[in-house]
């Protein structure tokens, strides 16, 4: 159940945070895998670490792990694509001249 919690909270806020602005908008494919796999990342690592300070219930500590996880690391790969994309368009532009 907790792992669910994670990767659902973390698709939700990855495809968020995702569209929020144009410098991390690398797409809502994009958003949402990288909102999945955030999620379970920060369910695992988080999770025990945030449930002692949320009433000690590991339900709890999974999710707010899941949701910063997600929202984290859905930024950080949104801009990386972007960087990815706009140096190959630009690699592309100056081959072609």
């Amino acid at each position: 159940m907790e792992v669910m919690l994670g990767a659902v909270l973390g698709l939700l806020l990855g495809w968020g945070a995702s569209r929020t602005h144009p410098s991390v908008d690398a797409g809502g494919i994009v958003g949402s895998l990288a909102g999945v796999v955030g999620g379970l990342m920060g369910q695992a690592w988080l999770g025990p670490v945030l449930a002692p300070s949320l009433a000690d219930e590991a339900l709890a500590g999974a999710a707010a792990g899941g949701a910063i996880g997600g929202l984290v690391l859905a930024l950080l790969v949104g801009a990386a694509v972007l960087q990815l994309r706009r140096r190959l368009r630009d690699r592309a532009r100056d081959t072609r001249d």
